[in-house]
């Protein structure tokens, strides 16, 4: 079940139409939002106590973009639990894909908006791991 997700996205309007659409599908679901890749690391990092099982990334924003905020998770980002990450984007650049997919957290890539679907079959993974643990 997803409890929290974290929404890293410098784009106001876009993370507004994606609170929404959560909430729409879930209202127990919290949706926590960072503006750049630094803010999302800095949640990680200074909140040791907050776990998100989904993190929602945009690629291209200001300070830490997406794939710079991508190599300091899986490289240095210690913690049992890893979330599970989509990214998210108004970029539809195949070199963009195919570098998310190089990345062993990232398990989508979508062009914005995100949809309803998009967290029913996120819902799916995460139970079926849970299953298995």
């Amino acid at each position: 079940m997803i409890k929290n997700i974290l929404l890293i996205d410098d784009d106001t309007i876009s993370n507004f139409v994606t609170e929404h659409i959560i909430e729409n599908y879930n209202k127990n679901i919290k949706v926590r939002i960072a503006e750049n890749g630094y803010t999302g690391k800095k949640i990680l990092t200074d909140e040791t106590d907050y776990c998100c099982q989904i993190i929602f990334l945009d690629i291209n924003m200001p300070i830490m973009n997406g794939f710079e905020f991508l190599d300091w998770y899986e490289n240095e980002y210690k913690n049992e639990t890893k979330a599970r990450i989509v990214l998210v984007s108004s970029s539809s650049r195949k070199e963009d894909m195919e570098k998310a997919f190089s990345y062993k957290s990232v398990v989508n890539y979508i062009e914005k908006p995100i949809k309803e679907d998009i967290l029913k079959k996120l819902e799916f993974i995460i139970s079926q791991q849970n299953s298995s643990d």
